[in-house]
């Protein structure tokens, strides 16, 4: 049995994917949460079984030690930082459980350590107060894994949110007519969306191809203006679209291909999941984390540019425009890739990783 406790109103997304996806497979989990919480009601909402705590910590103690016997739990997955202390005291009085917590939230370790008591959830797994640690992104996985015993840490597929990205009520132009571009771009890492500006600017000298545009989704409406200051100097305003985070699910169902750009740390690996499960083209920069999803099967899933490269991007942009049979192989391919339901994966590769229960390797990541 594993318990699963979390002391705030709420868990991150991918977080409630795990707790799915171990409950759609039938596997012994409870959920002690908040009471009146938007956990307890998400909970509640999808027939799992789970307990209500109050806010008391020392009246939390003793309902979860009550629980651990009752449930003969041997597992405690945490997913904040009073849920770590609370389970650390439990050991105590348990000395046969394991501590298990998950991370998924974007942090720079490229340039700094993470693991310090600025995050001191992190904190309490360098200081080997968790047992196993649980993490979506893959690069974040390998600075884990170098740090620490790689029998401590554990990759988990990111599972997209593709229930928010249904088909737009807006009208999709017919790509007869104007083929449309999307990406993502963060305006602290300016190099990532100058390539792509600068290839739309190469693309206004190419002959013989349809109408095109390109929809840029930023972080936050903000940067809507650093991005049309760009555009401006490089004369492509005309064919561009800016929108921000709120409106993503309604421009990205516009979308004929998605361009991840990025030009270093953990690049779009969120989007090629989206793309492939919304069976969208890809073009991605040949950042590693991008690389070891496509080249580990097939490298039609998606066309690869060198990350820094601008005309090599507006290259792939217009094979990708003109070849609609190159356009079809790649949305098949990446379809494929991710056939296989990716919630069943989360959990054979979880338990898997825990040693509990016999399941066969099924990750797309090392």
């Amino acid at each position: 049995m594993i318990l699963f406790i979390s002391t705030k109103n709420s868990i991150h997304e991918q977080s409630q994917k795990l707790l799915l996806a171990l409950l759609r497979e039938h596997l012994p989990i409870h959920f002690a949460c908040l009471a009146n919480s938007e956990n307890a009601s998400f909970a509640s909402a999808n027939s799992m079984a789970f307990s209500e705590l109050t806010q008391n910590g020392i009246i939390e103690y003793f309902t979860l030690r009550k629980l651990v016997r009752e449930l003969k739990a041997t597992h405690l997955h945490v997913f904040d930082e009073k849920a770590a202390k609370l389970a650390w005291y439990l050991k105590k009085s348990f000395p046969f459980l394991r501590i298990i917590g998950d991370w998924h939230n974007s942090i720079d370790f490229i340039h700094a350590n993470p693991l310090t008591k600025e995050n001191p959830y992190l904190y309490a797994f360098e200081k080997d107060k968790i047992d196993v640690l649980f993490a979506s992104s893959p690069e974040f996985v390998n600075f884990l894994q170098r740090q620490k015993n790689m029998g401590r840490v554990g990759y988990l597929s990111h599972v997209p949110m593709f229930e928010k990205y249904q088909d737009s009520s807006l009208d999709k132009v017919s790509a007869d007519e104007v083929f449309t571009f999307y990406t993502e771009i963060n305006c602290s890492e300016e190099s990532g969306f100058l390539y792509v500006l600068n290839a739309m600017q190469e693309l206004s000298y190419e002959q013989d191809i349809q109408k095109y545009r390109l929809i840029l989704c930023v972080e936050n409406s903000t940067q809507v203006n650093i991005v049309l200051e760009q555009a401006e100097k490089l004369g492509v305003t005309q064919q561009i679209i800016i929108c921000d985070r709120k409106n993503k699910a309604v421009f990205f169902s516009l979308a004929d291909a998605i361009i991840c750009s990025s030009c270093d740390g953990e690049g779009d690996y969120k989007m090629l999941f989206l793309a492939w499960y919304k069976k969208v083209a890809l073009i991605a920069s040949d950042l590693s984390v991008h690389t070891k999803f496509v080249l580990s099967d097939s490298t039609t899933c998606a066309l690869l540019y060198p990350r820094d490269d601008a005309h090599a991007l507006a290259k792939n942009m217009v094979k990708i425009m003109k070849n609609s049979s190159l356009r079809s192989d790649i949305i098949l391919q990446g379809a494929e890739k991710v056939k296989r339901d990716v919630l069943e994966r989360v959990a054979a590769d979880y338990m898997k990783k825990l040693h509990l229960g016999k399941y066969k390797e099924h990750s797309m990541f090392g």
